[in-house]
């Protein structure tokens, strides 16, 4: 991962685990990148609807997408092998990231 390694953010998820994330890596997620610009990210970042499994897999999945040194082939091998996990987390995969792309929507569509 080539882009600033230095800063970190703290996030909380629903099950009271805290995780400690590179700030670049954070900021793949549209509502964190948020809450970080708006300066609501000194004390912690809440996330109190999802669980530390699905965190956790979710920042792996930016800390991949982060690496501008991966090729793009490479990366949708890894993509695709991502999603190969059991029904129930891919549910909940599907669910966290539909929820990120809809705020990233309803803000585009507020500044258009």
């Amino acid at each position: 991962m080539a882009k600033e390694e230095g800063k970190t953010v703290t996030v909380k998820s629903s099950d009271g685990e805290v995780l400690e994330v590179v700030e670049a890596v954070a900021k793949e997620s549209q509502t964190i990148r948020q809450m970080i610009e708006d300066g609501c990210a000194d004390s912690g970042i809440p996330l109190s609807n999802v669980a530390n499994n699905i965190l956790a897999k979710v920042i792996e999945y930016c800390k991949k997408h982060v690496d501008d040194k991966i090729q793009e082939e490479e990366l949708k091998a890894w993509d695709a092998e991502f999603v190969e996990v059991d029904q129930a987390m891919l549910f909940n995969l599907i669910l966290v990231f539909s929820s990120a792309i809809s705020l990233f929507f309803i803000q585009s569509s507020i500044w258009v």
